[in-house]
């Protein structure tokens, strides 16, 4: 009887162990990378405001997108895009984006898929007219090789989504910005 008894506790132990070691989200992993220099499409300034709909982090628990991280992968895709002629600290610039993580799941046997789901806006911030608006979903695996990576699975499978997620956004908002 003692024997399971341990087994139990080790187990248990091992998965405090695992997910309290998560490694925190890292701002480069989610930025999409600049495929060359960008030539500037607005001339306009534009600022990043707040971010909602993110979750925090739990001392403990199982690592989330959050506000904060999301905030600043968007000012810095934004900054390297090459969309405007400079990314400004709110309340200045010509325009305002914001964005909503409207839902972030993560799903799969051991968490090996995420499915993310965020709202963004860009606003002429003269008239506070919305100018452009959409919503973009991501969805990633991990490989099989991936899956048994321990903590760090999870913070791949969230990074690789919000990149995604910016890379379709930066592009749909290119096409906007360039059909004005």
């Amino acid at each position: 009887m003692e024997t399971p008894y341990k087994v139990s506790v080790l187990f248990l132990l091992s998965v405090i162990f695992i997910v309290g070691c998560t490694p925190p989200l890292v701002k480069e992993a989610m930025v999409p990378e600049a495929s060359q220099k960008q030539i500037v499409v607005s001339g306009k300034t534009v600022s990043v405001g707040a971010v909602t709909g993110g979750k925090k982090t739990v001392q403990g628990g199982l690592p989330w997108i959050d506000d904060s991280s999301f905030q600043d992968a968007l000012t810095t895709a934004l900054d390297r895009s090459g969309l405007f002629q400079k990314v400004v600290i709110e309340p200045q610039g010509n325009y305002l984006i914001s964005a909503e993580i409207v839902s972030q799941k993560m799903s799969g046997t051991f968490d090996n898929s995420i499915d993310l789901f965020i709202h963004y806006e860009l606003v002429d911030k003269v008239d506070t007219k919305i100018l452009w608006k959409n919503n973009f979903f991501s969805h990633y695996e991990l490989s099989v090789s991936d899956v048994f990576d321990g903590a760090k699975r999870r913070r791949r499978l969230q990074e690789t989504a919000v990149r995604d997620n910016l890379s379709q956004f930066l592009d749909q908002l290119r096409s906007f910005l360039e059909a004005q």
